[in-house]
């Protein structure tokens, strides 16, 4: 059989296949813009239980700023408090910072996902976070990182490996489902070959091309890779060939099994 010529997003990804070298690629670091053109600092904005608008947003001197229905409230944040069981964050000034601090609920439905962004916000901005942790990794997901612990880039990623999770639990029914596409192909949670738009934006083509989310979902499901494509390049695949592939992956997968069960 002589399978069509396919974009390369759609190229067979052996399950449990070594990364790449890590020196091809860096944990992603904040970096500031030193021309106009260069790409805006990392923000996010979110409204929260109470209706409130929130923005947390980095400055050029690697500064996190909070501000609360459009008034800066703390800056520099210096100290974030989240309680998972009701999404509570409870942002603090740093020590010689001016206009205070707040406090609020996030979201139900959006609280993982920005709590997960919130955590990479203050990575990147160097403040402590107290209380839980943004997101909780399931340990075989978490293990992906333990592996390589004496790169200390690498390790420091872990906030970025917790935002593709939440993104990945978006799409997935559970925990369980979104774990087992993450052993099949691990680099849809690893910060260094994957970014959050791919798997957003990948998902959204495939909902669009595809109708319907039960038949995006068993597609996924057979081929995780495919939320690690650049969705640009996954448009221009037809449903038929993105199905076919899906079904060669998962062929691929299960005559693996067959051979070391």
């Amino acid at each position: 059989m002589i399978l069509p010529a396919l974009p390369l997003c759609l190229a067979l990804l052996l399950p449990n296949a070594a990364p790449p070298p890590l020196g091809r690629a860096g944990a992603p670091r904040a970096t500031a813009p030193t021309t106009p053109d260069a790409a805006p600092l990392p923000a996010m904005e979110l409204v929260d239980r109470d209706g409130d608008a929130v923005r947390f947003a980095l400055t050029p001197s690697g500064r996190l700023q909070m501000f609360l229905c459009g008034e800066l409230c703390c800056d520099p944040v210096g100290r974030i408090d989240y309680r998972a069981s009701d999404g509570y964050v409870d942002v603090e000034e740093a020590e010689g910072g001016v206009e205070g601090g707040a406090y609020f609920n996030l979201a139900e439905g959006e609280q993982l996902k920005q709590a997960a962004y919130l955590g990479v916000l203050a990575d990147l901005a160097r403040v402590q976070w107290a209380g839980d942790a943004p997101v909780a990794l399931p340990p075989a997901v978490d293990a992906l990182l333990d592996g390589n612990r004496d790169d200390a880039e690498l390790q420091q990623s872990r906030p970025g490996m917790r935002l593709l999770w939440a993104q990945l639990l978006e799409i997935f029914p559970t925990e369980a489902a979104a774990s087992a596409a993450v052993a099949r192909n691990s680099a849809i949670v690893l910060p260094y070959l994957n970014r959050p738009t791919h798997i957003a934006g990948s998902w959204a083509v495939l909902q669009e091309k595809f109708g319907s989310d039960e038949e995006a979902l068993e597609v996924v499901t057979k081929n995780p890779g495919l939320l690690s494509c650049n969705p640009r390049a996954l448009r221009d695949s037809s449903a038929d060939d993105v199905r076919r592939m899906a079904g060669l992956v998962d062929g691929v997968e299960k005559l693996l099994w067959w051979k070391n069960s």
